[in-house]
C-alpha cells in the first residue's frame, strides 16, 4: 500500500503477535466502514520506515545471551512515535494488501482490488461503484471487504484462493465472479461460486478438505516481502515443493509466531553494560586495540578514580565467554542463578543492576519441606523476549525445529542482523523440586511408561524413511519427553490457574518458564512464573508476594486440590479427552490447559495423573 495510507495502530505488545508474514485486520477509522485486510511487512521494510536502520536506532536493546543465541546484534522494539509532534511521526510499519480479492456485501460481486472503484486520495478502501449508485448516496459507499478464503503452505507461503481455478470456469480470469448463499444452510454448503457470464456454479463445499488440492504445488509467495526490483513479478516468491491447503482469512492456525527470551541475570546486569550499551562485537573488533577500548570506557565513566583497565579485563572475560557458544546455555545459566550454584566460569556473577534483576530466597519448611527444594521470591526480573520465526498450519515444535518436515516463514531478504523484541519488566516466583524425591517417583515404571508414549508420538514428528526402511532421526531434538517433563509441566499449569485465582491477575497475564533437562551435569527441576504485561514497569508485588513461606504452601495447596477433579473426569483423567492430541495425556479445556501467552509449549506435554496419580491408583502422584 502506498504510504500515505494510513491504517490504524497496533500497541507495541501485540506487534510481535502479529509479525511479518501476518495477516491483521483493520478499520480505517474516519474514512469509512471498510475491513482493510494487509501482510505485515518483513523487516528489510522495517528498517525504511522506522530510520535510522539496524541498532543506530533509538528504539533497540541489547541482551547479550540471547543475541549470541540468535546469531544477531540486538534486538529493535516496535517502532513507536514518542512525541506528539505531529511532524516527527515517522515511526510506522507496512502492511501489504492480501488478499488481493475483494468481494461486495451487498451484490456479492467478487473480484481484484484494483477493478473495485477509489476513493478520495489517502483513502485505501474501494467500494462497490454500481451498489453506491443503486443506494443513491454517495456519502454514504458500500466498501468491499477482503475475501474469506485464502491458500497456506506449511513452509510459510500465502497466495489468494484459486477462486477461477476452483470454478473450472473458461471464461478467462478478468471476468467477475458471485460468491452467493442459497438455501438454510450457513456453513459452506451454503456458499455457490458463479460464474457471471456463462452461469456456471460450484459449491464451496469441500475446500477445507486436506485432499481437495492435492494435485496443486504451493507457489511459494511472500507477499510481505519486498519484491526485486529486478523482476516483473507480483509477489516475491520462492520453489516450494508443499500442497497448500484452504483456510479462513482469520484462522488461529495461520500464524504461529516463534519466541525465544532470555532472562537478564548477573553478571550481564552489571551498570557497565548499560553504561556502554556494549556490542562486543564492535567494542574487541580487529581495528580497536587495548588502548582505544580504554579510552573509549573513560569517555563513558568520565569521572574521578575510574579504573578503566579493570572494566577492560572483565569486559575481555565477557567477550570471550559468549565467543563459545558451548558456554552459553540460557536456562542452565538462569537456573543456577536462581538456585545459587555457581559455577567457575571466570565472572563476576556478584555485579548485578537490582532494577532488571533481585531475588530473595524463602525457607522451605513444614509442607513444603517434603517437595520443594527452592522456594524463591523474584522481586524484579527484566526478559528480552525476541520473534525468532514463525510457522503456519502446524504448530512449532519449538523456536529453532519447526518438526513435520516443513520450514519457518521467512521474515527478510536480507538478515539485518537485529531481531524484533519486546522488553518485559516483572516479577515472579520460582521453585525447584527435591531431587532425592524426584528421582525415586521417575523410576516407577509404570510413571515412565506412561511418559514414553508421548515421547514416542513426539519424536515422530522428526523422523523419516531411509531408502534402506531404517527409522532416522531427522533433526536434533528440542526435548526429551520423560516423567519429570511432565511433571513439572503440569504442576506450573496447576500454579498459574491457582496464582491467578490468589492474585486477581488474568491467567494471560502470567507466564511459565520450565527448567527442566536430564542432561549429565545438569539436573534440572525448576518453574519461573512471573508477569508477562511488557505495558508496564513491573507490578506491585501482588504476584511475588505469594512466594511468602505461609502464602505459598497455601497456593500449592489448593492447585493440587483444584487439579484433583476434573469436570470432565472420568473421562479426561482416563485420557481419553486428549485422544486427538497425541502429545498429552489427562489435559483438558477444564483443568490443565492455559491460554497460549502463558504456556511455552502450546499446551502439549502435560498430564494431570502426575500430580494427582490414576483412579486405578497405578500411577502415583509425585505429593503423595
Amino acid at each position: 500500500m502506498p504510504r500515505h495510507n494510513k491504517l490504524n495502530e497496533v500497541r507495541r505488545s501485540q506487534v510481535l503477535g502479529y509479525g511479518p508474514g501476518a495477516i491483521v485486520d483493520f478499520r480505517v477509522g474516519d474514512l469509512g466502514a471498510g475491513t482493510i485486510s494487509g501482510v505485515t511487512a518483513g523487516l528489510d521494510q522495517w528498517d525504511e520506515t522506522a530510520r535510522p536502520k539496524g541498532m543506530l536506532h533509538s528504539q533497540s536493546i541489547k541482551e547479550p545471551r540471547l543475541q549470541r543465541k540468535l546469531g544477531v546484534n540486538g534486538f529493535r522494539l516496535p517502532p513507536v512515535n514518542d512525541t506528539e509532534d505531529d511532524e516527527k511521526k515517522d515511526q510506522y510499519i507496512h502492511a501489504i494488501r492480501f488478499p488481493t480479492f475483494l468481494i461486495c456485501p451487498s451484490c456479492k460481486i467478487i473480484k481484484k482490488f484494483f477493478t473495485w472503484a477509489k476513493g478520495k486520495a489517502g483513502d485505501p478502501q474501494r467500494h462497490c461503484s454500481e451498489c453506491t449508485r443503486k443506494k443513491g448516496n454517495e456519502d454514504n459507499k458500500i466498501y468491499v471487504v477482503p475475501a474469506r478464503f485464502i491458500m497456506a503452505c506449511e513452509n510459510g507461503h500465502l497466495d489468494d484462493f484459486p477462486w477461477h481455478n476452483w470454478l473450472g470456469c473458461k471464461c478467462g480470469i478478468e471476468i467477475p465472479l458471485k460468491l452467493e448463499s442459497i438455501g438454510s444452510s450457513i456453513g459452506l454448503s451454503g456458499l455457490v461460486l458463479r460464474c457471471t457470464k456463462c452461469g456456471l456454479t460450484k459449491p464451496m463445499k469441500g475446500i477445507f478438505n486436506k485432499k481437495t488440492f492435492k494435485g496443486l504445488i504451493c507457489k511459494g509467495k511472500m507477499p510481505w516481502l519486498k519484491k526485486n526490483s529486478n523482476e516483473k513479478k507480483e509477489f516475491f516468491s520462492e520453489i516450494c515443493d508443499k500442497v497448500p491447503v484452504a483456510v479462513q482469512r482469520g484462522a488461529s492456525n495461520l500464524y504461529y509466531p516463534c519466541f525465544v527470551s532470555a532472562i537478564s541475570i548477573p553478571p550481564w546486569t552489571s551498570m557497565i553494560f548499560k553504561i556502554t550499551g556494549l556490542n562486543f562485537d564492535t567494542f574487541f573488533s580487529p581495528h580497536h586495540n587495548k588502548q582505544d577500548i580504554i579510552d573509549l570506557l573513560k569517555q563513558f565513566r568520565d569521572s574521578p578514580g575510574y579504573d578503566a583497565e579493570k572494566d577492560y579485563e572483565k569486559l575481555k572475560k565477557y567477550s570471550d565467554y559468549l565467543a563459545d557458544p558451548t558456554k552459553i546455555d540460557l536456562k542452565w545459566n538462569e537456573y543456577l542463578q536462581f538456585t545459587e550454584q555457581f559455577v567457575d566460569d571466570g565472572l563476576d556473577h556478584s555485579e548485578n543492576d537490582k532494577e532488571q534483576f533481585e531475588i530473595r530466597n524463602q525457607n522451605v519448611e513444614g509442607y513444603l519441606a517434603n517437595y520443594l527444594n527452592k522456594l524463591v521470591q523474584v522481586v524484579r526480573l527484566r526478559e528480552v523476549r525476541a520473534l525468532a520465526n514463525f510457522k503456519r498450519i502446524s504448530e512449532p515444535l519449538n523456536s529453532f525445529n519447526p518438526g513435520k518436515k516443513s520450514q519457518f516463514g521467512k521474515m527478510f531478504n536480507e538478515d539485518p542482523k537485529w531481531r524484533p523484541a519486546i522488553e518485559v519488566k516483572g516479577e515472579g516466583i520460582f521453585i525447584s523440586l527435591k531431587e532425592e524425591r524426584l528421582k525415586k517417583w521417575e523410576n516407577f515404571p509404570s510413571i515412565k511408561k506412561r511418559a514414553s508414549e508421548i515421547n514416542d508420538h513426539y519424536m515422530n514428528q522428526f523422523s523419516k524413511l531411509t531408502d534402506e526402511g531404517k527409522i532416522k532421526m531427522s533433526e536434533e531434538i528440542p526435548y526429551n519427553i520423560t516423567p519429570r517433563f511432565l511433571l513439572l509441566h503440569s504442576l506450573s499449569h496447576a500454579l498459574i490457574s491457582q496464582l491467578s485465582i490468589e492474585c486477581g491477575y488474568a491467567q494471560a497475564s502470567l507466564r511459565e518458564r520450565m527448567y527442566v533437562t536430564e542432561k549429565e551435569g545438569q539436573d534440572m527441576s525448576g518453574i519461573l512464573i512471573y508477569t508477562s504485561s511488557s505495558d508496564s514497569e513491573g507490578t506491585l508485588g501482588g504476584l511475588s508476594r505469594q512466594a511468602l513461606t505461609k502464602n505459598f504452601e497455601n497456593v500449592l495447596k489448593k492447585a493440587l486440590e483444584q487439579q484433583e477433579f476434573c469436570s470432565q473426569d472420568p473421562h479426561c483423567v482416563m485420557g481419553i479427552k486428549s485422544e486427538s492430541e497425541k502429545l498429552n495425556h489427562a489435559a483438558c479445556h477444564s483443568c490443565m490447559l492455559l491460554p497460549e501467552t502463558s504456556c511455552e509449549l502450546w499446551n502439549r506435554f502435560l498430564d494431570r495423573a502426575t500430580i494427582r496419580g490414576t483412579l486405578d491408583g497405578v500411577i502415583k502422584s509425585y505429593f503423595e
